[in-house]
C-alpha cells in the first residue's frame, strides 16, 4: 500500500538529508536523530546504498541491504491512517525492517500514553467491570460531518475517543466502506452489521448484512494471477480470502470461516 507514495516521500527525505549534511560536519544519523544503528551513519557504505535504493523502485523489496527499512506516510483520513500504520508495523516485524514514521499530520500527539500503562489500566477498570454498580450503559451517538475533516487535529481527536468508545460495545452498525468503523469493530473484536449504500432513491434490499469476520476490507487489493491481470479473482486463488460484504467485486478481506 505505501510504495506509490515513496517517491514523492523519498525526495523530501532526501533533501532533508542533504541540508543536515551541509549544516554539521559531524557525522550522524540524520533520519531519526541517530536512534538507528552506527552501522547507518553517514559516511557508511550501508547509509550510501541505502540511500541510492531509495529512489530507485526495482529495491523496494530487497533483501541484500544491510539497512533495510520501510516509510509510513500519513494519508487521508485517520480511518486510513491507523490501519495502514498498523499494516506497516507488522510488515516491519515480519520483514526486520526499521520503520520510518511520518510525523506531519499530528500523528505523535494523537498516539500516546498521557501517563505510563494508562491503556492498561483503562483496559482492565474497564472491560470486564462496565461501571461500579454493574450497571449496562449504552451510548446512542451516530456520528458523521458530511465533509470529512482530514488532517485536522481537533477533529481527529474525536474520531480517535469515537474509534476506541465503538470498540467496547457489545454490537456496532457501520455504514459501508468506512475505514472509520473497520478500525472500531475490529480493534473489539466485532463482527459488525454493515449498512448498504442506497443507489439513487431506491433503498437497499436487504438494507444491511453481518459480516463473518472482524477483519477490515482492502479497498483496493493488487492483482494476483500468471500475468497479473487485474480482472483474475483473487478470491479463488488466495486461502483464507474472500470479497468484502460492502465491496462485492472489488475489495478484499480475510475469512476464519470459509
Amino acid at each position: 500500500m505505501l510504495i506509490p507514495f515513496l517517491n514523492s516521500f523519498s525526495n523530501q527525505l532526501l533533501d532533508a538529508i542533504t541540508k543536515d549534511s551541509n549544516e554539521s560536519k559531524t557525522p550522524r544519523d540524520k533520519l531519526i536523530g541517530g536512534l538507528l544503528t552506527a552501522d547507518f551513519d553517514e559516511g557508511t557504505e550501508a547509509y550510501k546504498e541505502a540511500t541510492e535504493h531509495l529512489v530507485r523502485d526495482e529495491y523496494y523489496a530487497s533483501n541484500s541491504s544491510e539497512c533495510r527499512y520501510i516509510v509510513w506516510i500519513a494519508r487521508d483520513g485517520l480511518g486510513n491512517q491507523l490501519l495502514t500504520l498498523t499494516s506497516t508495523f507488522l510488515y516491519a516485524l515480519l520483514t526486520k525492517r526499521i520503520i520510518l514514521v511520518d510525523q506531519r499530520k499530528d500523528i505523535r500527539d494523537l498516539l500516546c500514553e498521557p501517563f505510563p500503562e494508562y491503556s492498561d489500566n483503562l483496559k482492565n477498570m474497564f472491560w470486564e467491570r462496565p461501571s461500579s454498580t454493574g450497571e449496562i450503559i449504552e451510548v446512542f451517538q451516530p456520528s458523521g460531518e458530511r465533509v470529512q475533516q482530514t488532517n485536522k487535529k481537533l477533529h481527529d481527536q474525536k474520531v480517535l475517543a469515537e474509534i476506541y468508545l465503538l470498540s467496547l460495545t457489545d454490537n456496532i452498525v457501520t455504514s459501508a466502506r468506512s475505514t472509520f468503523g473497520y478500525v472500531s469493530y475490529s480493534l473489539g473484536g466485532l463482527k459488525p452489521w454493515l449498512l448498504y449504500e442506497p443507489k439513487g432513491l431506491t433503498t437497499p434490499d436487504p438494507m444491511c448484512v453481518r459480516s463473518k469476520s472482524m477483519e477490515p476490507c482492502y479497498h483496493n487489493p493488487p492483482s494476483h494471477g500468471c500475468e497479473a491481470d487485474w480482472r483474475k479473482n483473487s478470491e479463488k486463488i488466495l486461502p483464507f480470502v474472500r470479497h468484502c460484504e460492502d465491496m462485492i467485486y472489488a475489495g478484499l478481506k480475510l475469512f476464519d470461516e470459509l
